[in-house]
């Protein structure tokens, strides 16, 4: 069984006279806070939260080594751009980045998988303010 799968079980219970004699007033209102609170959080596991930082200390670094690569080639120092973009980069077309543009291209693209993880985050976060306000019954909370 799953947390959510237990939260389900136990609200279907809380609240009921029958459960409240079996466990007591402050067992049932100790639950139905505990149902309350679950329905109103964003849980993500801990792999889950190490891949999501992982990715967003990549996504910064990379943004720093693109940065860099950018005003290296504003100085004309090309050899030395294509050198760390090719090592650091995931976003740079086959054989290097011949300029600006592909400078340009290579920001977006980083810029695009960030987007997808934090698109993540954002999914989990309208999720939970969903529940918590069916709970509460159309309430902005």
């Amino acid at each position: 069984m799953d947390v959510d799968e237990a939260i389900r079980v136990l609200e279907a219970r809380a609240g009921s006279p029958t459960f409240r004699r079996a466990v007591g007033s402050a067992v049932d209102e100790a639950v139905r806070t505990i149902i309350d609170v679950h329905r109103c959080s964003v849980c993500i596991d801990l792999d889950r939260a190490i891949e999501l930082l992982q990715n967003l200390h990549l996504f910064r670094m990379r943004m720093r080594r693109l940065l860099e690569a950018l005003d290296e080639l504003l100085k004309g120092n090309l050899a030395k751009l294509l050198e760390e973009i090719d090592i650091e980069v995931d976003h740079v077309p086959e054989g290097g980045a011949q300029g600006v543009g592909d400078v340009h291209k290579a920001l977006l693209g980083e810029v695009e998988s960030f987007e997808s993880y934090l698109g993540g985050l954002v999914e989990m976060v309208r999720g939970a303010r969903a529940r918590c306000r069916e709970r509460a019954g159309g309430k902005a909370t």
